[in-house]
């Protein structure tokens, strides 16, 4: 498992900062909605969503968020927000208010059973979940400062993941979610 994070480390991510940094917009949201069908994916199957019509509705669902962000972006992006009515600032803010919203309010009804009940409720929440935040860094990506941020917050997630990963090798002794992930120890 090392030796695949170390070869992933050395060949992905130039490959990604290349890409964000070098390679404009047009790979950088392909890169974005290529991430989101994948992890989107993921979460189906995590999920355990038997209907291959809920998957594959939920996906176009999601991939569909994720173009439209980027087609409008000029009229939602944060130097523009400034400029327009406060329309704009709602459009970005209220997907993310509802899903917290949701999230909490599931949470409160039912806590033993947290996410797992209400099936159509939970496609929602993923699909907003994944896309709509990975669909935030299109947005990011095209503010002048947006790339260092990006690169911050790759940063973070990348110490983050590997920290977890060396602090479960040198202390773990049970798995912490063996449904979530079954091979890690």
């Amino acid at each position: 498992m090392l030796i695949q994070r170390i070869l992933t480390a050395i060949i992905a991510i130039p490959l990604l900062v290349w890409a964000i940094q070098w390679g404009g917009e047009q790979l950088f949201f392909f890169i974005i909605i290529i991430t989101a069908g994948f992890a989107l994916l993921e979460f189906f199957n995590m999920a355990v969503f038997p209907s291959a019509v809920l998957r594959i509705s939920g996906l176009a669902f999601g991939l569909c968020l994720v173009w439209f962000i980027q087609e409008y972006q000029q009229y939602l992006a944060f130097d523009g927000i400034y400029y327009q009515e406060k329309l704009t600032f709602l459009l970005m803010t209220i997907p993310t208010a509802v899903t917290f919203s949701l999230l909490l309010i599931q949470y409160a009804l039912y806590p033993r059973k947290f996410m797992l009940n209400l099936k159509p409720l939970f496609l929602l929440i993923g699909i907003l979940y994944i896309c709509l935040f990975l669909s935030y860094l299109i947005l990011l990506h095209s503010d002048h400062q947006g790339k260092r941020w990006i690169f911050f917050l790759l940063l973070v997630l990348w110490c983050n993941d590997s920290g977890a990963y060396f602090t479960g090798r040198v202390f773990g002794r049970h798995q912490l979610s063996p449904l979530v992930s079954p091979k890690k120890p």
